[in-house]
């Protein structure tokens, strides 16, 4: 599954250091993945910075779309 590179603000959220390390894990993961220590710790935080970008992204979207006609019913 392709995920959205770019990190959203979402990311602010986390101290250099780790940043650094959700950067490094999605290049580990795009790149390389050749089974070093950590390998699957590595492809989930790369896989979740993904959803957390496409999250963000759609966010985005829907907050741009004006809201529909009639009313709302909540369910």
């Amino acid at each position: 599954m392709q995920m959205p590179d770019a990190n959203g603000q979402w990311m602010e959220t986390f101290t250099e250091r780790e940043q650094q390390e959700i950067r490094f894990s999605q290049t580990y993961a795009r790149k390389y993945g050749h089974g070093t220590d950590g390998h699957n710790a590595k492809l989930i935080i790369a896989k979740m910075a993904g959803l957390l970008n496409g999250n963000e992204l759609r966010i985005a979207e829907l907050e741009k779309k004006p809201p529909p006609d009639g009313p709302v019913v909540n369910r």
